[in-house]
């Protein structure tokens, strides 16, 4: 909390993650976490909120800088629908709030959707590009940022309902290939990772995709292979998705 007071922001909005793949794995000790810093803002004199969200499985689809990015960029473009794109909408919706450019966050998170369909959000970020000296293309090619040479799928064993994709897993598998660091003196690939393809509750046939990895070298894909692989958990019955957000937190 201290960095985010330290900016001098009027009013901070928090995105506490609870699952595998999060700080806290388990959601009482996210909303204690929460709490806490919803109570130091207020006391620094900050107007706060905190989203709790979930961190069972993936927020998006990618896994991985590159990879990250573009989907940052399809997001903003209005390509992409998922889960990601419903959490920006929420976590902004109580920022359009608390800044007081809305009532509440149905109209906020309304407006927040337009800026995504008339292209200002994606303008914005071509803006923010720019003025750090980047290259603005790739917003509107993301292509051009690439992805690493090599590539291998993880198929479904068999038909049913996906019931498991372990974030913490996918991300030690990503670490693996090159995407973060296992030691302080590892480079980092930034080309490289994991796309998921599937979500918890999805109808799945053997043989289809369920991911598809990312490396610049065989040794490298074949140890993300191997760790990735036991993320994905399937049942013959329906499952049903977690929640993406469990609980939001203003007082």
């Amino acid at each position: 909390m201290s960095k985010k007071l330290a900016t001098g922001a009027d009013a901070i909005v928090l995105d506490v993650k609870a699952g595998t793949g999060a700080f806290m794995h388990e959601l009482d000790r996210a909303r204690r976490l929460a709490r806490a810093m919803v109570d130091i803002g207020r006391l620094a004199g900050r107007r706060m909120a905190a989203v709790i969200s979930d961190m069972n499985q993936p927020l998006g689809q990618a896994i991985g800088n590159s990879l990250e990015v573009i989907e940052a960029i399809d997001t903003l473009s209005g390509r992409s629908a998922g889960r990601l794109l419903q959490l920006c909408l929420e976590l902004g919706a109580h920022m359009v709030v608390l800044g007081g450019a809305a009532r509440d966050t149905a109209q906020a998170r309304a407006v927040l959707s337009g800026l995504v369909e008339s292209g200002a959000a994606l303008a914005k970020l071509r803006e923010m590009v720019k003025a750090q000296g980047g290259d603005a293309t790739c917003v509107d090619d993301p292509s051009r940022i690439g992805a690493a040479p090599l590539s291998e799928q993880i198929t479904a064993p068999t038909d049913g309902y996906v019931s498991r994709v372990d974030a913490l897993t996918l991300g030690r598998a990503a670490a693996a290939m090159g995407a973060g660091r296992q030691r302080k003196t590892d480079s980092v690939d930034l080309h490289c990772g994991l796309k998921v393809l599937v979500s918890v509750g999805d109808r799945i046939e053997a043989g289809q995709p369920v991911a598809t990895l990312y490396a610049g070298s065989q040794p490298r894909l074949r140890e993300g292979t191997a760790q990735a692989g036991p993320a994905f958990a399937y049942s013959d019955a329906p499952c049903s998705a977690p929640p993406l957000v469990y609980e939001i937190i203003e007082r």
